[in-house]
């Protein structure tokens, strides 16, 4: 166990580097990563393209937003990328960056705050590849790694903050900013309650409160704070009403609080019930590793009490996002506040383990037993990922059936919830002017042109005389009709022809417009508009 344990002190950084890669590497065994919202992200990162490049078409149905928006990082990145990539290989490589990202500002954290990254703190892998991720809340997810850079700087240099490094974190909470709103507020909390817990461990150590010291900290504090408080209180002003909607909705939910907890709910990912026992074995390890700790600090002497400042400050904030999460409501859980907060739960945890001192011994086989379990997460998921993603493939094999600039209507009748939005990648890389797009609105980069936008109509009919919505102008506006018809899962929404609410679509369909192609495994089919 001594060469072992000789043998991984000397090559850890290596082993870690090899681990990282590999971890991140995966997502270009697909086509395309598959996420619930990367295809909005994809198709949004397409129009950016479209508009900086003066397409008139583009330009007629959608605009940039004026508001300084919250998410802007991951469709930057991601028209960076589709500007010389093809399209999937542009989302792979985002997703690549961020995995790989958050594996390193990790690590930076640690190292930073014990001088080392313990094998236990290997527990971090699986909750890189969570639910935020496979729901393609890319901001959210890069905001993270911003998150971790902060704390790592902050912890560095809190003590001296020159001017130099204020400019340089004032800069970073700034792309916080406009990367996403609540990794900006998960900071600020952070730094809150370190500088409260700072200032206690000060008067009891020296019996002394430097006022002085406390308000120039706080002083400086604020003012690299500013900026980016600035952009999202502009941010919230503008959106508010759609933000406070979204966590106003209720929706079924079957996981219950404590739940969240013992079925580690960042990383439930596509069946609740199958995949929330399955991580029941990673949930016991992180008891045991527990158990074993206090165990091993009954029995063995207390030792000094190196590194103690920070292992009490990172147990305070996983008992703080504990309490938040018991405290804030369910709401719109998978798209706002509580699956979040178990997610920084979870990584607070891994970072006090990561502060422990345990035998070397007792620190490989937990950091094994993690990367087990991410392993197999992995594979468990794999299946599902390759027959969305050959699903994508398949569809765009029709692509080159559509024409430039032309106008579509994607209709999806799968039912599996990952998929709901996969018509999306449809003009992620050619430009086609989707009619449906549900995030371009107020809280995007993107969003439709409403006042000057076409009236779009369908075979000549309002798209109130269908039980299919999509998007269009003031009937005052240009007139204009979609081009295409892509109806994704055909077989199923054939069936729907005996569904009396959707008789007129079918009418229209049959008569206005006609059957160009089916893709190779006849998940998608294409129709055209009759030209008259």
């Amino acid at each position: 166990m001594n060469k072992v344990q000789s043998l991984y002190n000397k090559y850890e950084y290596l082993i870690f580097l090899i681990i990282t890669l590999l971890s991140a590497s995966q997502v270009f065994f697909y086509y395309v990563f598959p996420t619930l919202d990367g295809p909005h992200h994809l198709y949004n990162s397409n129009l950016i393209l479209g508009i900086l490049q003066g397409n008139t078409m583009v330009e007629s149905y959608y605009q940039l937003n004026n508001v300084p928006v919250s998410n802007l990082m991951g469709h930057a990145l991601l028209a960076f990328f589709n500007s010389f990539l093809p399209s999937t290989t542009a989302l792979n490589l985002l997703v690549f960056i961020y995995i790989a990202g958050m594996a390193f500002s990790f690590r930076y954290l640690m190292v930073t705050i014990t001088g080392r990254f313990s094998p236990v703190n290997y527990a971090v892998f699986p909750f890189i590849m969570n639910i935020s991720l496979i729901l393609g809340l890319f901001n959210f997810c890069l905001g993270i790694i911003l998150l971790f850079v902060l704390m790592g700087y902050w912890f560095k240099v809190h003590r001296s903050l020159t001017l130099k490094q204020l400019i340089f974190m004032t800069a970073l909470l700034i792309l916080m900013a406009f990367t996403h709103m609540l990794t900006f507020v998960f900071f600020e909390l952070t730094v809150i309650v370190f500088l409260v817990y700072d200032i206690i461990t000060e008067y009891i150590k020296n019996k002394k409160f430097p006022f002085k010291a406390i308000l120039l900290k706080i002083f400086k504090l604020v003012i690299v704070t500013i900026p980016a408080a600035v952009i999202l209180i502009s941010y919230y002003f503008h959106v508010n009403e759609i933000l406070e909607s979204n966590i106003s909705r209720t929706i079924n939910d079957n996981v219950g609080l404590f739940e969240n907890l013992y079925f580690i709910r960042p990383l439930i990912i596509y069946h609740v019930s199958n995949d929330g026992y399955a991580n029941l074995p990673f949930f016991v390890g992180f008891v045991v590793l527990i158990l074993t700790y206090i165990a091993y600090r009954i029995i063995a002497k207390p030792g000094k009490a190196a590194g103690r400042f920070f292992r009490n400050f990172m147990l305070i904030m996983t008992i703080v996002y504990l309490v938040l999460l018991f405290v804030v409501p369910a709401g719109f859980i998978l798209h706002t506040i509580r699956i979040r907060l178990s997610l920084l739960f979870f990584l607070f945890l891994i970072m006090w383990l990561g502060t422990l001192r345990l035998p070397r011994w007792i620190e490989l086989l937990a950091g094994l037993f993690f990367l087990f379990i991410f392993v197999e997460h992995q594979f468990r998921m794999g299946p599902v990922r390759s027959r969305t993603s050959v699903n994508v493939y398949d569809m765009h094999s029709i692509v080159d059936k559509m024409e430039e600039n032309a106008i579509f209507l994607p209709v999806n009748a799968k039912d599996f919830w990952m998929e709901e939005f996969i018509t999306n990648y449809i003009g992620s890389e050619k430009n086609l002017i989707a009619v449906k797009n549900p995030q371009a609105y107020g809280p995007f980069p993107v969003v439709f042109n409403y006042r000057g936008m076409p009236y779009t109509t369908i075979g000549g009919h309002d798209r109130h005389d269908i039980n299919i919505f999509f998007r269009s102008g003031p009937e005052t506006n240009e007139h204009r009709e979609i081009d295409y018809i892509l109806i994704y899962n055909q077989g199923k929404f054939d069936k729907a022809r005996e569904n009396p609410e959707l008789k007129s679509f079918f009418d229209i369909l049959d008569t206005n417009f006609e059957f160009v192609a089916e893709t190779p495994r006849k998940t998608t089919a294409l129709y055209k508009r009759i030209s008259k």
